[in-house]
């Protein structure tokens, strides 16, 4: 009770006079490593007349130790360094920084001024307790509901603190985007930093982590991730196609990407499927690509028409895309149109050289061939050496001048046989021969 008397004499000299009061929380919650700052308001009853040469001061331990006074020599020790006045008296602001908190730094603390040889007093009904955590708050992202490719947006991430003149540093997983950084103060020794990321997401991002990074005071963080559910229009994939088995079953699939899921429609000769009439069938199946999982296949097979056309249409809440199929050959067909072709370049192949040689044949028949037959039966290179031996002879046996006239008649007649067949072959030799012997 002695104590008590004493303390309160010490600590609260004039504090129930008329206009002394003050405004401090009864407790905060600080990080262990940050900073804390502790609201403070005050006023005493000859404010007016000395605010210019009021001391504040802090206390603690039954408020017979200083965390902060003006003379540091009064600090004990495990505060030294550590606690600033950061409020401006003179504008009833009494509020202190406590930094790098330890676990230890748990009150009670009270507010002390002092007007040296006029006034002063400690606020002992206005003591603060400091709740010491050892993690920091998560922070919390606004997202909305539902995200549009190509559609501008805006993401909010915040986290409450309790130090705001070192507020925690907000960062984003992503960068091609604009930030925007937004100060507040929430209540009860709490304020809030928020940071505003806007950019355009594209359907690339679907299923995307955006994380947000909050960087407290003296080393620690915490962070939040979301999925993007982006929403965009179909895309059929390039590796959409039909094939053709050896029957000649078409089998084609449409790869569609988008979100949300498609409804995929097929149409074959500008009409509209119908399994009844066509005897087509068709399906859907979904596929799987890693995390975003918004691959849908659709199927169609059946027997299909050479002349006919393929269409795919894809259609969501966020648009629609289409595509024309080309019908192939089944393999049996490509081997018998292989198989016909090599067959008529063959046929046309041996046409082709046996017209040759009938040609090369016929040139050969209608090639020209002297033949002169004397009394004797003898014909071509014999013609001349018997026309020779005759001559001797009739000559020998007295034969009259008619005959010889008519051998040299002959003669003559051999020299106009050459001019039409000047060119003929090697075998008329004998009679050039002749010739030429007898004009010697």
């Amino acid at each position: 009770m002695l104590q008590c008397a004493f303390l309160e004499v010490t600590c609260f000299s004039f504090v129930y006079n008329t206009g002394n009061w003050a405004k401090i929380p009864t407790s905060v919650s600080a990080l262990k490593g940050s900073c804390v700052v502790i609201p403070c308001e005050f006023n005493f009853s000859r404010f007016d007349e000395y605010a210019k040469d009021v001391l504040g001061m802090w206390q603690y331990d039954h408020f017979g130790k200083y965390i902060n006074h003006p003379d540091s020599s009064e600090v004990v020790s495990n505060f030294k360094g550590r606690t600033d006045l950061i409020g401006d008296l003179q504008k009833h602001n009494c509020s202190l920084k406590i930094d790098a908190v330890k676990v230890d730094d748990t009150g009670p603390f009270c507010f002390r001024f002092e007007v040296p040889g006029i006034d002063r007093a400690s606020y002992l009904d206005h003591t603060v307790f400091i709740h010491v955590k050892d993690s920091p708050d998560v922070p919390s992202i606004n997202l909305l509901s539902e995200v549009k490719a190509r559609v501008d947006l805006a993401v909010t991430c915040s986290v409450p603190h309790t130090c705001p003149s070192n507020p925690p540093a907000i960062t984003w997983s992503r960068t091609n985007a604009t930030l925007t950084v937004h100060h507040k103060a929430t209540g009860n020794a709490m304020w809030e930093v928020s940071s505003v990321l806007k950019f355009t997401p594209l359907a690339s991002d679907h299923m995307n982590r955006l994380t947000c990074t909050a960087q407290y005071w003296g080393g620690q963080q915490a962070n939040i991730s979301v999925l993007l559910n982006v929403k965009y229009k179909p895309v059929i994939l390039s590796e959409s196609a039909c094939t053709v088995d050896i029957t000649g079953q078409v089998t084609c699939q449409c790869i569609v990407d988008s979100n949300p899921p498609p409804l995929i429609e097929w149409r074959v000769s500008d009409s509209i499927l119908n399994e009844s009439n066509t005897g087509l069938k068709s399906f859907s199946a979904n596929n799987s690509r890693g995390e975003q999982n918004t691959v849908t296949t659709g199927v169609l097979q059946g027997g299909v028409a050479f002349t006919a056309s393929i269409f795919c249409s894809a259609t969501n809440t966020q648009g629609k895309a289409s595509l024309s199929f080309t019908r192939p050959m089944s393999d049996l067909y490509i081997y018998i149109t292989i198989s016909v072709v090599a067959a008529v370049l063959i046929i046309a192949i041996v046409a082709a050289v046996s017209r040759l040689r009938i040609k090369r044949n016929e040139r050969k028949k209608q090639a020209p061939k002297i033949a002169f037959r004397n009394n004797y039966g003898n014909t071509q290179g014999d013609i001349a050496n018997d026309v020779y031996q005759n001559a001797q002879l009739e000559t020998k046996s007295g034969t009259p001048n008619g005959f010889t006239n008519d051998v040299y008649a002959n003669v003559q007649a051999f020299e106009v046989v050459e001019d039409i067949y000047k060119n003929v072959d090697a075998n008329i030799g004998p009679y050039k021969d002749y010739r030429t012997n007898h004009r010697k």
